[in-house]
């Protein structure tokens, strides 16, 4: 069977009257779509619709009305301001022609989303306050564009959008489109409004009462004062610098102390009235008056004066109610001794003795000397008692037979004898063996002696050599309370022991000497706890804290004093630091808990290495805290920490921070581990320190 096929031979387009015709059975008719127009063609109805469609709008950032067809391809207008307008495309999607006679422009910065909405411009705006200004060309926060609005100026670079002149009713922008970029505010000013607004005034500060407006040469300016030659009338007083009145204006005078270059004379001023000098009292009612020192003659004598009640030198006290006065020092001659002032009532420098004494001696300048023998022959020296004898300057003797020989020595006491600064008491000694000898000693006691510089004897027999504080000897005991040593070296002379009883408080170093066993530097044999509690004998009880520190040899030399060794072992009843980080407690490690917890919680690396989370929130963040205080890791370690969590209905995987900051973390099988809900976690994190940086390793075990 042959096919046949009825195909079109022409196709008249109406209304231009353009025929389109076949030339063959096989010919092709092609329709195509130019510029504004779109095909849409419907193979199951065998049809095709043409779309023509054109679309004005403006598009953003430009002041161009463009023609878009369904093709997007498009042609515009572009509008451009000419002087003293603008032209702006508001959040209507329309131009906006505004005048802005005298307006100024400024670059937008940025705006803010607020309860009012504040401009950053990119330089100093000059603005003024409560003038309109328009805004466009913004990215972003479009709503504000083409909209006008007034400003309350903050800042150089800032102002305040409101939308009232009366700044009343702030532009609330917190529910506008975050500011992208760009953007124009122009001040609206129609004409000036204040003198600073013009370009040749400056105003650095607003004028106040009585200022006036003065050119500099540069700019008009607030002027305070007038620098410059006035001519013509001045109505009002007129003042200096310094507030003194030159021109009374109220009562027109001028004041006679502000006139320079006045005359001399009586005829300089037109006086011709007043009496001169040679006229004298003949003048007619005038008046003189004259210095005394203008007196050509003046008389040498009271009767020259006319003067009658005053005493002379001659006279003396018969002058009639006269009196005189004469200084001490006007005196030509002066007493020497107190008999010459007639003064019977002064005591001696010395004593008198009794009956078959001999009297004291006091020969040194202020010296005194009390007793039969007594002598004081030293400058400011006292002797008081028998033969007592201070012979040195500044020295004093006490007692029968004592004596000072050397300066600012004191002695005390019968048979007493003190050196230079030194300090003697009951010596009794006529022998002078005893006594304070070295310079600032001091011997107190019978037969004591000190004799070397700063010693110090105390007690019957004591001797003590230089720098030394002895207190009795070796065949007496000393007994004391509370007995407190400074900064000393305690030590016996021989391998004695030393007892304190009942304490002893030492505000210094305790230094034990190894004198006595080579090799040792503190030796504790047999010491019993006899207090309520004492479990063992030969143990030291320290009721406090000990810190043993390690000694200056090379590392990891045990030789060398680096380490402290305990052979037997240790026992610890509390707690167990290690490197100030690991905690251990009686033979477990020490679990810290934390109920419900939300927010960071810090896990305190130096109480504890292993913590329970019981129900963490999913705001929860572990951070972990330096043994030594923040920040405070010792390089080249490596620190693990356990996390137990026991989850609640909703799973947490807390965050994890090391002093606040989150390290990177390589997850067992290099995926993050998702927990489940009411299920036990077990999180184990490995942290190196090396090089002053972190690497974690973290794995999670998930239980029923």
């Amino acid at each position: 069977m042959t096919a046949f096929y009825d195909f079109f031979r022409k196709i008249t387009l109406a209304p231009d009257g353009v025929t389109l015709e076949a030339d063959s059975t096989t010919d092709t008719l092609t329709i195509n779509g130019s510029n504004g127009v779109q095909f849409n063609p419907n193979a199951a109805t065998d049809s095709f619709a043409i779309n023509v469609d054109y679309q004005l709008f403006v598009p953003v950032g430009t002041t161009e009305i463009r023609l878009n067809d369904v093709n997007s391809n498009h042609s515009g207008v572009s509008i451009n301001p000419g002087n003293n307008i603008s032209i702006t495309r508001n959040a209507s999607n329309q131009l906006v022609i505004t005048s802005t006679v005298g307006g100024t422009s400024k670059s937008i910065g940025n705006i803010s989303q607020a309860s009012i909405a504040v401009i950053t411009t990119t330089n100093a705006h000059g603005f003024t306050e409560g003038i309109a200004v328009t805004i466009t060309d913004v990215s972003g926060m479009t709503e504000v564009n083409g909209n006008e609005y007034f400003m309350d100026i903050l800042t150089s670079t800032t102002f305040a959008l409101y939308t009232d002149s009366n700044l009343s009713i702030p532009l609330n922008s917190t529910g506008f489109t975050t500011y992208s970029t760009g953007g124009v505010a122009t001040a609206e000013y129609a004409a000036p409004q204040a003198l600073n607004q013009l370009n040749d005034v400056s105003l650095a500060d607003l004028p106040v009462a009585g200022d006036f407006l003065q050119y500099n040469g540069t700019s008009w300016g607030a002027g305070t004062t007038i620098n410059a030659t006035l001519t013509g009338d001045v109505t009002g007083s007129i003042f200096a610098d310094n507030s003194t009145l030159l021109v009374d204006g109220v009562n027109g005078s001028i004041p006679w102390a502000v006139l320079n270059g006045t005359p001399t004379t009586l005829a300089g001023y037109a006086i011709s009235d007043a009496a001169t000098s040679a006229q004298g009292a003949t003048a007619d009612s005038a008046l003189q008056s004259l210095a005394f020192s203008g007196l050509t003659t003046t008389p040498t004598t009271l009767v020259g004066y006319g003067i009658t009640d005053a005493g002379t030198f001659a006279q003396g006290a018969l002058a009639d109610t006269a009196l005189q006065s004469l200084a001490f020092s006007g005196l030509t001659t002066t007493p020497t001794t107190l008999a010459g002032y007639g003064i019977t009532d002064s005591p001696a420098l010395y004593g008198a003795e009794s009956t078959g004494g001999v009297d004291p001696i006091a020969s040194g300048t202020l010296s005194l000397a009390i007793g039969s023998s007594a002598s004081a022959t030293g400058t400011w020296a006292t002797a008081v008692g028998k033969g007592a004898s201070a012979s040195a300057t500044y020295s004093a003797a006490f007692g029968n037979g004592a004596k000072a020989t050397a300066s600012f020595g004191i002695a005390l006491g019968a048979s007493v004898a003190a050196g230079v600064r030194s300090f003697a008491a009951v010596i009794d000694d006529v022998s002078g063996t005893y006594g304070a000898k070295g310079l600032g000693s001091i011997a107190m006691g019978k037969q004591a002696t000190a004799t070397g510089d700063n010693a110090v004897a105390i007690g019957f027999n004591a001797t003590a050599a230089a720098n030394q504080i002895v207190l009795g000897n070796n065949t007496q005991t000393i007994k004391a309370g509370a007995f407190t040593l400074f900064g000393s070296t305690m030590d016996t002379d021989d391998s004695s022991s030393i007892t304190v009883t009942p304490a002893m408080v030492l505000e210094s170093n305790l230094t034990v000497q190894n004198d006595l066993i080579a090799g040792h530097n503190l030796v504790v044999d047999d010491v019993v706890l006899t207090t309520n509690g004492a479990l063992y004998n030969n143990t030291i009880k320290i009721d406090g804290a000990i810190e043993v520190l390690g000694g200056g040899g090379a590392v990891n030399e045990i030789g060398q004093g680096y380490y402290s060794i305990f052979k037997k072992g240790i026992i610890a009843d509390g707690d167990v630091y290690f490197n100030r980080s690991l905690h251990t407690k009686a033979h477990a490690k020490k679990l810290i808990t934390y109920n419900d917890p939300t927010g960071v919680i810090a896990l305190n690396f130096y109480q504890a290495d292993t913590f329970y989370l019981y129900r963490p929130a999913t705001d929860c963040i572990t951070n972990i805290v330096a043994p030594n205080g923040a920040g405070n890791w010792e390089d080249f370690n490596q620190f693990v920490v356990t996390i137990n969590i026991f989850q609640g209905s909703t799973a947490a995987l807390p965050a994890f921070t090391i002093d606040g900051v989150a390290p990177t973390i390589q997850w067992q099988y290099g995926a993050v581990p998702t927990p489940s809900p009411n299920d036990w976690n077990v999180i184990q994190y490995q942290m190196l320190r090396l090089n002053a940086a972190w690497y974690v390793t973290a794995q999670l075990g998930i239980y029923n």
